[in-house]
């Protein structure tokens, strides 16, 4: 009988899914399965992209698939992605869980991809399943009552058995609300997620232990390519114990880096159980190939670095058309006098890390070059070298056609060291600032001191120490502020760095201030060092000084609280799930992938 009804699901599911989608005249076939094993109380799903030849000579297959219960349509039971090789080797995920109710749907969702150099949407598919309803227990059958001993009327009865109850099936869960994050240093990036693991049946003292991988070269970021260990944001707590409800909740605060984190739930060595989080902006799009601008700037750590949202992608567009038209008419416009288009921000936002200095990696810091360019509303465009030379007398022009089409506040950056115009496309409102919570403000200036990640322990305390000072009142968290840096700029951790005047001015801007200093303030505060009568403490001496500057004082008190889950509909987040699309909670918005995303 369980070999039946999983045939069957495979069947219907090669009928309605096993279909081909047509990229550049080659196939792409898509296959989802679902299934479930009401003896062993199971669930299982099966996703599975495919090339043929033709296509595999340019593409690669990928996939992410994903199962659901009706129970919870936000958070998957299982998940999983994979990557093939041209026609070679399928993408293909196999899904399972153990969370088997009767008469409940099930449901596994697939998001097929082909790969060049960036992932391409080709088709989101789903099936769902209902598992049926339990057969009631046999009736038992009574039997005569034995006698154990002694005969007619000193017969005595044995004692009636006591029944062993049949067993109920352990199971566990991870779920993660929301599953969307916004980085740190983006417009809504102070959320939290809440991370529960549940035991069903309860158990209460089960041992938990939690882990945060990162999906490689997620976000935009390639790896090997960048210098150091990723940012993987924190947890609270990485270890503890189920409660009498058998369940273990922590809350985990996201970093600065968009990307792709996986959470790896381990349950007494009996269960492991891992959930995708994405942090980051779900709906951009990679900016497509246009006729009269070009896309310049990739580079290997950022191979892909033209993202952005529709009304970004759609006014740089016509912008092009604009300026082409302008100065060229009907006329092809050259190659090299096409507006070149430079960075915009990466697949998932968040901060865009450029190299701290030349010959160097980018080693994955929020601070230097690129403040902005996190939230898929920013463009470089180049004004003084070729290609995407614009002549002197077109600049007043361009500079109103950038207006009229979006970027409504552009900065003109026509004098720095890299001359170029920064795009905003705000279209007249203003965007709301960044906010950060002290946990934030923790981890990044942790960071810029050691020149490492913080522990989750080591986070952890600090980030207490300045919620405990924020409850008593700005004084109290400014006084507590002062102390904690201190404490990192005279530990022996850093004194072992061996930092320079200059770089220990550098370290303490980007800790204090999360920023660059200027070449005057650089100057300014090296003269201030230099002034210091030459003692064992100078340093000390420094920091007393910056530490009360107004700058400081000001990042300080704007220090906000986290900002819990927000609290959606939830029928129009089942809906979302159910049609294929990642429900956004930030903005409790359903994002349904395009076709293709260029």
């Amino acid at each position: 009988m369980k070999k039946y009804n999983f045939c069957i699901v495979i069947l219907t599911c090669c009928f309605l899914f096993l279909t081909s989608s047509q990229t550049k005249a080659q196939v792409v076939y898509m296959q989802d399965i679902v299934g479930y094993d009401q003896n062993a109380r199971t669930i299982f799903g099966y996703s599975r992209t495919s090339l043929d030849f033709y296509a595999g000579l340019y593409y690669d297959p990928a996939v992410l698939g994903e199962l659901y219960s009706e129970l919870d349509n936000e958070i998957p039971l299982d998940a999983g992605n994979d990557r093939g090789f041209g026609s070679f080797f399928d993408a293909e995920v196999y899904l399972y869980s153990t969370f088997y109710r009767p008469s409940t749907q099930y449901c596994t969702f697939g998001t097929h991809f082909v790969v060049d150099f960036t992932y391409h949407v080709v088709g989101r598919l789903g099936i769902c399943i209902t598992t049926p309803i339990d057969p009631p227990p046999p009736s038992p059958t009574p039997t005569p009552t034995p006698q154990c001993f002694g005969t007619g009327k000193n017969a005595v009865p044995c004692p009636t058995p006591t029944p062993t109850p049949s067993p109920t099936p352990q199971g566990a869960d991870l779920i993660l609300k929301p599953y969307v994050l916004r980085p740190t240093g983006t417009t809504g990036g102070e959320n939290t997620a809440d991370v529960e693991v549940r035991v069903t049946p309860a158990r209460a003292g089960w041992r938990v232990s939690l882990q945060l991988i990162r999906v490689a070269n997620s976000g935009g970021h390639i790896d090997a390519h960048h210098d150091g260990n990723a940012p993987l944001g924190h947890l609270r707590l990485t270890r503890g114990q189920t409660n009498s409800s058998g369940i273990f909740r922590t809350i985990y605060t996201p970093s600065h880096i968009g990307e792709q984190i996986m959470v790896v739930a381990t349950i007494e060595n009996l269960f492991s159980i891992r959930r995708d989080m994405y942090v980051g902006f779900i709906r951009l799009f990679d900016m497509p190939v246009g006729d009269n601008y070009r896309l310049i700037g990739s580079r290997d750590p950022h191979p892909s670095n033209h993202w952005g949202d529709l009304g970004t992608t759609n006014g740089l567009r016509e912008i092009a058309n604009d300026y082409k038209l302008a100065y060229y008419g009907n006329n092809p416009i050259p190659d090299d006098d096409k507006l070149a288009y430079n960075d915009m921000s990466l697949e998932l936002g968040g901060k865009f890390d450029l190299p701290p200095r030349l010959g160097a990696l980018p080693n994955w810091a929020d601070t230097g070059s690129h403040h902005e360019h996190r939230e898929g509303i920013n463009c470089d465009v180049r004004c003084c070298q070729n290609p995407g030379n614009v002549p002197r007398d077109r600049w007043e022009n361009l500079i109103q056609i950038f207006f009229d089409r979006g970027s409504t506040r552009t900065l003109d950056e026509t004098t720095t060291a890299n001359p170029h115009w920064h795009l905003r496309f705000e279209f007249g409102q203003l965007r709301a600032p960044a906010h950060y919570t002290p946990g934030n403000f923790a981890d990044m200036t942790w960071a810029e001191t050691f020149d490492r990640q913080a522990t989750d322990a080591e986070w952890l305390v600090w980030t207490e120490r300045l919620e405990q000072a924020k409850a008593q009142g700005q004084p109290q968290l400014l006084a507590e502020a002062k102390t904690l840096e201190r404490e990192r700029f005279l530990s022996q951790e850093y004194i072992a760095r061996n930092r320079t005047d200059e770089e220990f001015i550098s370290d303490v801007f980007r800790s204090y201030l999360l920023r660059e200093p200027t070449e005057k303030e650089m100057s300014n505060w090296l003269d201030v060092l230099n002034g210091i009568p030459s003692q064992p403490n100078n340093r000390s001496t420094f920091l007393t000084q910056f530490e009360n500057i107004q700058e400081f004082a000001n990042l300080i008190y704007s220090l906000v609280d986290e900002r819990p889950p927000q609290i959606c509909d939830l029928a129009e987040e089942q809906q979302c799930i159910f049609e294929g699309g990642i429900w956004d909670s930030n903005d409790c918005f359903c994002f349904r992938f395009p076709q293709d995303s260029r």
